[in-house]
């Protein structure tokens, strides 16, 4: 099994249907915070506001639309507003048939 880490603001994500990977977002901390970067939990799936655009999918055959619903195997217990943490080895699937996959976890300095 892969290193699990606190997922931050920032990390690295691909979608596997995507063209180019992007960064999550978290527009509005939770008040929690590793290395001066807001954590994230699972229910930080909002396409947009959370997850960007992965360039042009490849399902599509335009540009990326996701469709995303909560983050798959977060760490059940430590909860970050009563959600789950999101962790490095989490996944989310979108609707359009790729699945979300974290690279990075954004903790680096």
């Amino acid at each position: 099994m892969a290193d699990q880490a606190y997922v931050v603001a920032g990390a690295m994500s691909k979608c596997v249907a995507g063209s180019c990977d992007a960064r999550l977002r978290l527009p509005l901390s939770h008040g929690v915070f590793i290395n001066e970067k807001a954590q994230l939990n699972i229910k930080d799936c909002l396409p947009e506001k959370n997850i960007p655009q992965y360039g042009i999918c490849s399902i599509l055959g335009g540009p990326c639309a996701p469709a995303t619903v909560e983050w798959f195997e977060g760490k059940t217990d430590t909860h970050i507003e009563k959600q789950d943490a999101l962790l490095s080895t989490s996944f989310t699937m979108c609707g359009v048939g790729g699945q979300i996959i974290i690279l990075t976890d954004g903790q680096e300095a």
